[in-house]
């Protein structure tokens, strides 16, 4: 099957927070793209609502943070949880894209992927 992607995803280990009202779900990034990421499955995550929005915290090397809304997508045991951006602030967003940049096979690339949406811009008359 052929990838239908409009992002690069990264393989890249970052700490992750999924904030659910008072409680703060602690995992890993196993990849992310600029219009989403992929954690690594907890049993706390398994609580979760698909379909629902979260706060999540993304932090590399103790000190880069990105803090999102993400629409949590799908959660599978065996291959992890995927959330879908939904908002970052404009300092999230240069972090994650110099991130990505940095550690794509080619960051040309990413740089283009900007310039095409990562949506159906149909879907937004529903």
């Amino acid at each position: 099957m052929p990838d239908k992607r409009r992002r690069t995803r990264i393989d890249l280990r970052l700490e992750a927070k999924v904030y659910n009202g008072e409680d703060v779900i602690g995992s890993w990034t196993k990849n992310l793209s600029l219009k989403g990421v992929l954690l690594e499955y907890r049993d706390e995550l398994a609580s979760l609502e698909l379909g629902k929005v979260y706060k999540l915290n993304l932090l590399h090397a103790g000190c880069l943070e990105m803090n999102v809304l993400a629409r949590l997508v799908d959660r599978q045991e065996q291959r992890g949880v995927a959330f879908d951006f939904v908002r970052l602030d404009e300092l999230s967003f240069r972090h994650l894209f110099n991130l990505i940049r940095m550690n794509s096979d080619d960051p040309d690339l990413i740089e283009e992927e900007l310039l095409n949406p990562a949506f159906d811009v149909r879907d937004l008359d529903d």
